[in-house]
C-alpha cells in the first residue's frame, strides 16, 4: 500500500512538471533580418563613376580617365575600362588607352570583342605616328585644398562694404585681352611699288602718244607736199595742214612729249626698284620673339570622337 501511494505521488508530480501553465505555450518570436547594407567599396565605386561622367561632360578627359580607373579598381567592370580608354584617347594619352583596351579584351565576347580589337589596331597605328602624353595621377589632377582659417563674425555693414570693395578691385584689375596683331608679308611693299611704277609708265605713255601726234601729222604732210610738187599739183591745202601741225607741235606737242618721256623713265625706275624689293630674301625670324596671338589661338581643338558611354 505504501509503495503504491509512493508511485502515484511520483506520477502526479511528473505530470505537473510536464503540463504547461495557464497561459499556454508561447512560441519564440521569429528573428527579422534586415537587408544587407551596401559594401563601402561599391558605394565609393559608384561615386567615382558619377564624378567621371561629370568630368566627361566638362571635357576634362584626363580626370575622367583616372576616375573611371578608380571606379574599376573598386568594382571591376569592363565598361569602366572601355570608358577609361576612350577618355585617355581623347586626352592624348595613347599609351594609356592602348593598355586599357588590351586589359578589357579578354573579358569581352562576340561583336563587342571584334569591335574593340579593331579599335585597338587603329590605336596602335596612331601611337606609331603620334607622340603620346601621359595623363597625371588623380591626386595631381585634384589636389586637396587647405582648410580655410576660422573667420570671426563681423557686422553686416562691414561685410557688405568689404564685398563691394573686393568686387570693385576685381573689376578694376581685369584687363582686356591683347588684340591680335596682323603680320604683313615682307614682299607686299615691293609689290605695291611695282604697281605704282606701272601706273606711272601708262600715264607717261598716254601723254607721249598725244604729244607726238602733231609731229607725225607734220611728217606725213611734208611727204605728201613733196609728192604733189613732183606731180606739179596744187599743194596749198597741204601746206596749210602742215602749218597747223607745226603750230600744234610747237604749242603743246613738245611739252606733252617731254612730260610723257619723263614719266615713262621714272615709272620704269620705280618698277625696277619694286621688283628688287619684292624679290629680296626674307630676313631670318627671331627665335626669341613672342609667338603671334593668332597662331597661339589656332591650336587646341579636340578630335571628333565618341564620348564615353554611360
Amino acid at each position: 500500500m505504501t509503495t503504491r501511494c509512493f508511485l502515484a505521488l511520483a506520477l502526479v508530480v511528473m505530470a505537473a512538471l510536464l503540463v504547461p501553465g495557464p497561459g499556454g505555450a508561447r512560441a519564440e518570436p521569429a528573428t527579422t533580418r534586415s537587408a544587407p547594407a551596401p559594401a563601402p567599396a561599391t558605394t565609393e565605386a559608384a561615386r567615382f563613376e558619377s564624378e567621371a561622367f561629370a568630368a566627361v561632360d566638362a571635357e576634362r578627359w584626363c580626370e575622367a580617365m583616372r576616375l573611371f580607373e578608380a571606379a574599376h579598381a573598386l568594382g571591376p567592370a569592363v565598361d569602366l575600362q572601355l570608358n577609361a580608354a576612350q577618355a585617355a584617347e581623347l586626352a592624348g594619352d595613347l599609351e594609356g588607352a592602348r593598355a586599357l583596351l588590351k586589359g578589357a579584351i579578354p573579358a569581352l565576347g562576340g561583336k563587342k570583342k571584334t569591335e574593340t580589337q579593331r579599335r585597338l589596331a587603329a590605336l596602335q597605328k596612331k601611337v606609331a605616328k603620334t607622340a603620346s602624353a601621359a595623363c597625371p595621377s588623380l591626386d595631381a589632377l585634384r589636389p586637396r585644398e587647405p582648410e580655410p582659417p576660422p573667420v570671426s563674425p563681423e557686422p553686416t555693414t562691414t561685410t557688405t562694404s568689404t564685398a563691394s570693395t573686393a568686387s570693385t578691385t576685381t573689376a578694376t584689375t581685369r584687363s582686356r585681352p591683347p588684340a591680335a596683331t596682323m603680320t604683313l608679308p615682307p614682299s607686299l611693299p615691293g609689290v605695291i611699288t611695282v604697281g605704282v611704277g606701272g601706273a606711272t609708265v601708262l600715264v607717261g605713255g598716254a601723254l607721249l602718244a598725244v604729244g607726238l601726234g602733231p609731229w607725225f601729222v607734220h611728217a606725213d604732210t611734208v611727204a605728201r607736199i613733196a609728192d604733189a610738187e613732183s606731180r606739179r599739183a596744187d599743194a596749198t591745202a597741204l601746206q596749210q595742214e602742215q602749218a597747223r601741225a607745226r603750230a600744234d607741235w610747237e604749242g603743246s606737242g613738245q611739252t606733252l612729249t617731254g612730260v610723257g618721256t619723263a614719266l615713262v623713265a621714272i615709272g620704269a625706275l620705280v618698277v625696277g626698284g619694286g621688283l628688287v624689293w619684292a624679290l629680296l630674301p626674307t630676313p631670318p625670324h627671331d627665335a626669341t620673339a613672342a609667338p603671334s596671338p593668332v597662331a597661339a589661338a589656332s591650336g587646341a581643338t579636340l578630335p571628333a570622337a565618341v564620348t564615353p558611354s554611360r
